[in-house]
């Protein structure tokens, strides 16, 4: 109570120091994810502070809302990404992420009926309940029939789309881990009627046009088991040393977007865009129409492939992005004539050349202990950074863009170790390439710039 007027961020620190929760939670199963999570609540409670009161009592109820499920918080990560460790998580978890390499355990499995009480309900076909006739034997109605049978047929639907969700996770190769016969219902029967797994002997191959696998069917042996005569030995040291204290404000740092920052680095601001995160005015029917064109000429460019396929994949395209028949009709034969143009140019010339392409590939970049967020629309690896634009050329936004570029280049460099040799700005609509070069001394002023924007955007906050 002493310290109740304290920022809510400093208020939590002593309470950790203070209480020794960490070193409570890593003694407890789970315990490194339980210790993980409460540096994550730290960070989380010096965010909180930028955006609405920052007093003890409205931040508990917003993780009162998180724990009873009316918010989203994922758990916090174990490693940071690329740093050589095994992530584990369920499918449904994995939604929207991507790895090199996936491994989907337990496609054996068959799915057990979830419902056996006597109460059946569904919300299109109605209530029933299961008697005992004279003779004690239960007896189901035709509409508790009717039900079980719907919700067979919703079970097998979603399945279907978590079995869709846990192949395409994949970027590089995916393991497909299951028993030697497949059973029925289970993931495993699915794969084994269009690719006759089950008769296929060890070791072989299978190919299409788009991938190879391979039929792997002896295990490796399995590894030495742990001594069961006596407890694990507990390293003191190690335990010590993830219990670190936490250094007050100590909270993770901030985290901008790459248009907030293009915007606080001067030049004319972008319009409306999917995924913006600024504040902005509502958007106009007009900007609504060119964000929703924005997100398809995006999304054709994510999924289409013009080494494999003359023509995008349509249905995929605007299922992916949300939109029916109606945007289907009034864009489908436009965005047709934008793949058409696209494959005469040199942007598309790169991509064909191309051992290896990341597209829409996720990047943070660390400037001054702020993260850069921000997406690369398309990377050639040995190649150009790509960038697509629709609408008309604005010879004014230009210095933008090729700020955007260059600080794309940088956060390439941190990746991969290697700067990309140049970006080319690909205006879809007009048919026009701009070609940007990358040097040390043409990133350089662009970070250096950044550093300065950051800074100015951190005192006025």
């Amino acid at each position: 109570r002493a310290h109740r007027d304290a920022p809510l961020a400093d208020f939590l620190h002593r309470l950790v120091n203070e209480t020794g929760i960490e070193a409570i939670q890593l003694a407890q199963h789970h315990g490194v994810q339980k210790a993980s999570n409460i540096r994550k609540l730290l960070g989380v409670a010096a965010s909180f502070s930028g955006r609405r009161p920052p007093s003890l009592r409205t931040f508990v109820e917003y993780v009162d809302a998180v724990r009873d499920g009316r918010l989203t918080e994922g758990e916090a990560p174990l490693q940071p990404e690329g740093a050589g460790a095994v992530t584990l998580m369920t499918i449904h978890k994995s939604k929207g992420l991507e790895f090199p390499v996936v491994f989907v355990a337990d496609m054996g499995r068959v799915m057990e009926a979830r419902n056996t009480s006597a109460l059946a309900l569904n919300r299109h076909l109605g209530l029933t309940l299961s008697v005992e006739d004279d003779t004690g034997k239960t007896q189901r109605s035709m509409l508790a029939t009717a039900i079980a049978e719907r919700e067979a047929e919703e079970e097998a639907a979603e399945s279907a789309r978590l079995l869709y969700v846990a192949l395409t996770r994949a970027r590089d190769h995916l393991v497909l881990c299951g028993t030697p016969e497949s059973k029925a219902g289970s993931w495993w029967e699915i794969l084994d009627a269009h690719l006759d797994i089950d008769v296929r002997p060890d070791g072989d191959s299978l190919e299409h046009e788009d991938w190879s696998a391979r039929v792997v069917r002896t295990a490796p042996a399995p590894a030495a088991a742990a001594s069961a005569a006596g407890p694990l030995p507990v390293d003191a040291d190690a335990i010590a040393g993830r219990i670190a204290p936490v250094s007050p404000g100590g909270a993770a740092p901030s985290a901008v977007s790459i248009t907030a920052l293009l915007n606080a680095m001067g030049g004319a601001p972008e319009p409306l865009r999917p995924g913006d995160d600024h504040d902005a005015p509502a958007a106009t029917p007009g900007q609504r129409a060119a964000m929703k064109r924005g997100t398809l000429v995006h999304r054709m460019f994510e999924l289409w492939d013009p080494r494999r396929a003359p023509e995008p994949p349509w249905d995929t395209i605007f299922a992916d992005a949300g939109y029916g028949q109606q945007a289907r009709a009034e864009l489908q034969d436009e965005l047709a004539g934008i793949a058409d143009r696209f494959l005469g140019t040199a942007a598309c010339r790169a991509i064909h050349d191309a051992a290896q392409v990341d597209k829409e590939l996720p990047f943070l970049l660390d400037i001054e202990g702020t993260w850069l967020r921000g997406t690369i629309d398309l990377y050639v690896h040995g190649g150009p950074i790509l960038d697509f634009k629709t609408g008309a050329r604005h010879p004014d936004r230009h210095e933008r863009y090729v700020w955007q570029l260059q600080l794309y280049a940088a956060a390439a460099r941190q990746l991969t170790g290697v700067i990309p040799a140049e970006g080319i700005l690909v205006y879809v609509d007009a048919q026009q390439e701009a070609v940007v070069p990358f040097r040390e001394e043409d990133i350089a002023p662009a970070l250096a710039r950044a550093r300065a924007a950051i800074t100015a955007m951190n005192s006025r906050s």
